[in-house]
């Protein structure tokens, strides 16, 4: 949620600055598109929290939002190249941003469907965020790469950050193993060694001589 919060607030505070995204110059419509995602400082916080989320969740939750935020980012822009007044300011992708990437860090574990809902939101806006495709071939070829290159980006955001979160469970998990096989050990330990049969046990006969005698149990 850091990594998403800072950048956020720098485009809450200074606007301007998601329209910077000129930098690798003319590659073509298709690659445009394809690389809007790193290229677009609103796009790519949107996206950025978005995958940050997902790598918290369950894998089996991802898979039913994946497949749904991959269409909502075609929906997005598609709605876009029709209704290009449509476009959400600066400031509500950064709060979204945000508050996904505060979910994340606040580390709810979220059923399918509502990690769908969240997902495709994020998306949404971002989609909504880049350029209006045109009518035309290089429109509908910008299109087609923007769609991938949100999938993609999102795909390897989820996959990078992933290793991390797993850690952060498996350490949480292996603290409650030892707690549990502590508790046997000083707890159920006794209880477990009389239950099985064929133990002996030993009991004092005589106290005065400090002798024990073993008999069956």
């Amino acid at each position: 949620m850091t990594r998403a919060a800072l950048p956020a607030a720098a485009l809450v505070a200074m606007p301007q600055a998601a329209l910077a995204h000129d930098a690798f110059g003319d590659l073509g419509p298709f690659y445009a598109g394809l690389l809007h995602p790193v290229m677009a400082p609103l796009q790519m916080l949107l996206l950025a929290a978005v995958a940050l989320l997902l790598a918290r969740q369950a894998l089996e939750s991802v898979r039913v939002a994946y497949p749904a935020l991959v269409l909502a980012a075609a929906a997005g822009i598609v709605l876009h190249g029709v209704w290009p007044e449509l476009a959400p300011s600066l400031r509500l992708g950064a709060l979204l941003a945000v508050g996904l990437g505060a979910l994340a860090l606040w580390g709810v574990s979220l059923p399918g469907a509502p990690l769908a809902v969240l997902a495709m939101a994020g998306t949404t806006v971002a989609a909504l965020s880049g350029d209006a495709p045109a009518a035309s071939r290089d429109g509908l070829l910008a299109a087609l790469g923007g769609i991938l290159g949100m999938a993609a980006f999102v795909l390897v955001g989820w996959g990078g950050d992933r290793p991390a979160a797993g850690a952060a469970r498996a350490h949480r998990g292996g603290s409650g193993l030892r707690l549990a096989h502590r508790h046997r050990r000083h707890g159920g330990g006794a209880a477990g060694l009389s239950a099985q049969p064929g133990v002996r046990r030993c009991r004092l006969s005589r106290r005065s001589a400090g002798r024990c005698a073993a008999r069956p149990g």
